[in-house]
């Protein structure tokens, strides 16, 4: 949803939006509709939008993000529910410096990095372990092409099927995140 920090007397009057790459494209219908002419600038996060259009005073800025962030920020909600697709989801981790808990869990996630020819093998083998695959996110690693690291994420997995698939996949190198 877009939220300002200095409203103009009309919607119309916002020329610059501020979000990450996720928040435009969900909000790009509502934009073309509504802000045809207004300049809009993909940031970091939706959260760092918001705190963009808090910090230009004087300006008629914008930005696509969560009523959270609105209030985080001392901005006004303008437009609710501009999304494309209401099923969109954003996932969050909890990370820490401790160990990873090995305990079964609904959620399971791993690393494994290396070719992108062992991809196939490593989801079939998470899958021969009961586990279904919730999200693939790949990152190249920037080493020689074709290289990767893939965070997956799991659901029914445990740290027993993971060390499975672990032992499944000696081409991969592995780090467990927890469950």
């Amino acid at each position: 949803m877009p939220v300002r920090s200095n409203c103009p007397s009309r919607i119309e009057d916002i020329g610059i939006v501020y979000s990450h790459k996720q928040g435009i494209a969900q909000g790009s219908e509502w934009l073309k509709e509504n802000l045809p002419n207004a300049e809009v600038i993909e940031v970091a996060s939706t959260a760092e939008g918001a705190r963009m259009a808090a910090e230009a005073e004087g300006r008629d800025c914008a930005a696509i993000g969560s009523a959270a962030a609105a209030d985080v920020y001392g901005l006004q909600v303008v437009a609710a529910g501009i999304q494309k697709n209401d099923a969109n989801k954003t996932r969050f981790y909890v990370l820490s410096t401790g160990e990873a808990s090995k305990e079964a869990s609904d959620r399971m996630a791993f690393v494994a990095s290396g070719s992108a020819e062992d991809l196939a093998e490593l989801l079939g083998s998470v899958e021969s372990q009961g586990m279904k695959v919730v999200a693939v996110h790949d990152r190249p690693q920037k080493t020689e092409l074709g290289n990767y690291s893939y965070l997956v994420e799991c659901a029914r997995g445990d740290y027993a099927a993971f060390e499975t698939v672990q032992r499944a996949n000696p081409a991969l190198e592995f780090r467990y995140l927890g469950s």
